[in-house]
């Protein structure tokens, strides 16, 4: 990337409003997204990087951290800046040199996108398993109604049979009554 395609830390802050010294430790702390150069003790950031600086703020802006932060742009995917044109305008980097550095770079996202799908999984299988709790407790409580229901129903039909035991001697003594009274007392127990 040629110099030309940056611009200095007050032109960024005129162009986004956050402080040079706050871009600065922007860069320090987060330097890994924000392409820069370094000339003597000057910094100078690529113009494209404007937004990040922007979002890292907004960030900030929500209470988080710095690792709250780092993980957060991991997880959105804006992690490591790789310059190619600094990259192969080297003399000292040689092809398998080369090979060998994007593989490193693919590697290391291969193993985010990993640890991006596991934590996907494990979030979908607490989901699921939540969701059987709830079906559980909520079977368990049909079934307690329902075992209760039939508790009531049994009780009812207990109290049925008395009524009907009761019912069958109030007849018994009324037929008893309904006889003559010479039949009651030459009665043949």
């Amino acid at each position: 990337m040629k110099l030309e395609d940056h611009i200095t830390l007050s032109e960024a802050e005129q162009k986004t409003g956050v402080p040079a010294r706050t871009i600065r430790r922007y860069i320090q702390k987060h330097g890994q997204y924000i392409p820069f150069e370094k000339q003597d003790r000057k910094y100078m950031i690529a113009e494209y990087a404007l937004p990040m600086i922007t979002k890292i703020r907004e960030l900030y802006d929500q209470g988080m951290t710095v690792a709250q932060v780092d993980q957060k742009l991991d997880n959105d995917g804006d992690s490591m800046l790789v310059e190619v044109d600094r990259v192969t305008e080297s003399s000292a980097m040689d092809g398998k040199k080369l090979k060998e550095f994007f593989q490193a770079v693919l590697n290391e996202h291969d193993k985010k996108l990993d640890q991006k799908v596991k934590q996907s999984e494990e979030r979908i299988l607490n989901q699921i398993q939540e969701e059987q709790r709830q079906i559980y407790n909520s079977n368990q409580l049909d079934h307690q109604k329902t075992r209760k229901k039939l508790e009531e129903e049994i009780a009812n039909i207990e109290e049925i049979k008395k009524l009907n035991k009761t019912i069958e001697e109030l007849r018994n003594e009324m037929k008893e009554l309904k006889k003559p009274w010479w039949k009651k007392i030459f009665r043949k127990d």
